[in-house]
């Protein structure tokens, strides 16, 4: 850590800024060496596959940066702008006057600019600009870019449309607390309408001694709805309530998977889920809290019952794993490994889903797995998908219970066994299966040695190695492999896609500028006579002051 402890204040801000302006010379080192790595492993005649050559780059470069193919693409993206679009905004950044920030909003603002003229003018004005702009805020950043945009080229500039194009629904946040999942975005406005009328009909369902508070009941009636229920199980524990013996799905959808131990069920539901939250109890100072004992640990895994279809088959959808107590004296642990990012559950929560009709299933066993043929048993398959929880390729995190089970070593040279297979999402599946220059190599543990085609290796181990560190996944290794040499003409199984990237991107952009040549068309008339309209009386002229 560099130590500022002495540093003045002033010499603090030149610190600050000089590290600044080293940052974005390093980004644009780094944008330079994307770019020039996609251009050498840019390959026209494979574009419209599934796995494209945006994806196979996009692999190297996510292996590479520690990132996902997502955040990988969207770098790619930048660096091509700033080599073919934008040169002389790269070069401010590789001088570090410029920060990353403003580069990402020029290009952002800038994506729907076709023409190469129109492209040199806007570099030119804002390699002269920018200095001028000084400290802004993202809003008159935009502003200030947009200014030029609609000096040059009118239907480029980016609208904000408040028209059903916005709707949008978002599940899950990286803030999001254990036990809980964020949800937000905008529906179109006969969508809400029906999910309000439902949401009332559901919420009214259960019976006036239900002790959830009505944000808690209007929560779970979304739960209900994705379980396919059309009424709210009631809460009230009254054996005399019909609606307490509705099954609303939102317990029985979900199969928890426990490793081995049968002790890890014992957990009670908390009282105080449910209801207006507690008021804290006054603690007297030096008074020491009354020791409560300690619950036997538990580790769990909750997740929506369904199947699965994948590149093995329809197999059963994964679970996560849980490991045996670990000790008496830690407290209770529950997971929840559910769509994308997985997220974290009280086990009081996990106790109350079994106590209202969850599926359990134990999971644990390393041996008697493998199996002959090249589809994975439903055993291997769980054991798998609860060890890896996400796709083992470097960077990615996509659920393992829409993953692939893929052999590390082809079939049938290599066996179907948990040392030899793990979980790869589709499109890493197909980049390992298809492109040239991936070689791997999978241990008994369970951990992925993946070496790229620039000769780099990467190492991934099982998620669950983290979350559960005291399950032992190891296995037997799997028996001797056999040399198998590619199938000639194997390329030609790869799944291709109607239309490339490219022209997806562009059939974009041409759509998006078209809208925003016809709002123009229609506005300006409309501006005209408003103009028109609220003009002075004849006679008048437009320097004099209004009279007060």
């Amino acid at each position: 850590m560099f130590d500022v402890g002495r540093v003045a204040d002033a010499e603090l801000v030149e610190v600050m800024t000089s590290s600044a302006a080293a940052a974005a010379r390093a980004e644009a080192v780094t944008l330079a060496a994307i770019a020039e790595l996609w251009r050498r492993r840019r390959c026209p005649e494979r574009e419209r596959w599934v796995c494209a050559d945006w994806d196979a780059a996009a692999a190297e470069i996510g292996c590479a940066l520690g990132m996902g193919p997502g955040r990988a693409s969207t770098l790619m993206d930048l660096a091509l702008a700033l080599r073919d679009r934008f040169p002389g905004v790269g070069a401010l950044l590789a001088d570090g006057q410029v920060t990353m920030d403003v580069v990402k909003t020029i290009v952002s603002r800038t994506a729907l600019v076709l023409d190469p003229a129109t492209l040199r003018l806007l570099d030119g004005h804002f390699v002269d600009a920018v200095a001028g702009w000084g400290v802004l805020s993202q809003k008159k950043l935009e502003a200030a870019i947009d200014v030029w945009i609609e000096t040059y080229d009118p239907d480029a500039v980016r609208r904000v449309r408040t028209r059903s194009r916005d709707r949008s629904f978002t599940i899950g946040d990286r803030s999001d607390a254990d036990g809980v999942t964020s949800v937000y975005g905008q529906l179109a406005a006969s969508d809400a309408a029906l999910l309000a009328s439902r949401l009332a009909m559901m919420i009214a369902s259960v019976c006036e001694f239900d002790p959830r508070t009505l944000d808690q009941k209007r929560a779970d009636s979304i739960g209900a709805i994705a379980a396919g229920a059309t009424a709210l199980t009631c809460r009230c524990g009254r054996p005399d309530c019909a609606a307490a013996r509705i099954d609303d799905g939102r317990a029985s959808a979900i199969t928890i998977t426990v490793i081995a131990d049968h002790a890890t069920l014992d957990a009670q539901p908390d009282p105080q889920l449910h209801g207006e939250t507690p008021k804290s109890a006054y603690a007297p100072r030096n008074t020491a809290p009354t020791a409560e004992p300690a619950e036997p640990a538990a580790e769990a895994v909750a997740e929506a019952v369904g199947d699965v279809d994948n590149a093995a088959g329809e197999l059963d959808s994964a679970t996560a794993p849980v490991a045996s107590p670990p000790a008496a004296t830690q407290s209770r642990r529950a997971a929840l490994i559910v769509g994308p990012g997985g997220g974290i559950v009280p086990a009081p929560l996990l106790a109350e889903l079994i106590a209202h009709g969850a599926t359990v299933r134990f999971v644990g066993a390393t041996e008697g797995l493998a199996t002959d043929g090249y589809r994975p048993s439903a055993a291997l398959d769980r054991f798998v998908r609860a060890r890896d929880l996400t796709c083992r390729f470097p960077g990615c995190d996509r659920p393992a219970t829409h993953a692939d089970i893929d052999h590390t070593v082809p079939y049938p040279a290599g066996a179907t066994h948990p040392a030899n297979t793990k979980c790869y999402c589709r499109q890493h599946h197909l980049l390992k299966t298809f492109w040239e220059g991936w070689t791997e190599r999978q241990t008994p543990d369970g951990r992925l040695h993946l070496i790229s085609p620039t000769g780099h290796a990467y190492t991934t181990a099982p998620l669950s190695g983290l979350l559960f560190p005291s399950w032992n996944t190891r296995t037997g290794p799997p028996p001797a492999t056999t040399t198998q040499r590619p199938t000639p003409g194997r390329h030609l199984m790869m799944p291709t896609r109607g239309r490339s990237r490219t022209q997806n991107h562009l059939a974009y952009i041409h759509r998006e500028r078209e809208l925003n040549h016809h709002e123009r068309v229609e506005i300006k008339p409309q501006q005209h006579n408003s103009d028109a309209h609220n003009a002075p009386p004849t006679g008048c002229t437009g320097d004099d002051p209004p009279p007060f």
